[in-house]
């Protein structure tokens, strides 16, 4: 499978409140398909999948909060504690999926109607 690409992405809420500051860009096939698959722990804050309607959490090892965002990268849905083996199923408001490992809060950061804005960053 392919490398993820290089580019870091940092989230904020409209609102300028900081959310993730270390985010992958996952915006090829296999990029998106490999998502968190076989990961032991997260190594990332998150992963932003682009385009992406629906997800599954097949041969993960860690639930996830899962995010969809429309164009405006508005929040649509919030699907928190996504535990493995469990598949979110397409919707036509979905553009984006931002995938949130639960071992970053209990609690997910966003709520239905949130716009995040991300920016690129350099990340050492």
């Amino acid at each position: 499978m392919s490398e993820m690409n290089e580019m870091w992405l940092i989230a904020k809420k409209n609102s300028g409140e900081m959310l993730l500051p270390k985010i992958k860009l996952a915006n090829s096939f296999f990029d998106r398909l490999r998502g968190y698959m076989f990961y032991k722990t997260s190594p990332y804050a998150a992963i932003l999948l682009s385009p992406a309607q629906s997800i599954h959490t097949f041969f993960m090892n860690f639930s996830i909060h899962v995010i969809c965002l429309d164009k405006k990268n508005r929040v649509t849905k919030v699907h928190e504690h996504v535990p493995p083996r469990r598949i979110i199923f397409w919707d036509f408001k979905y553009h984006k999926v931002l995938e949130i490992p639960c071992e970053r809060g209990d609690k997910c950061m966003v709520k239905k109607g949130d716009i995040l804005i991300f920016e690129e960053t350099c990340i050492d």
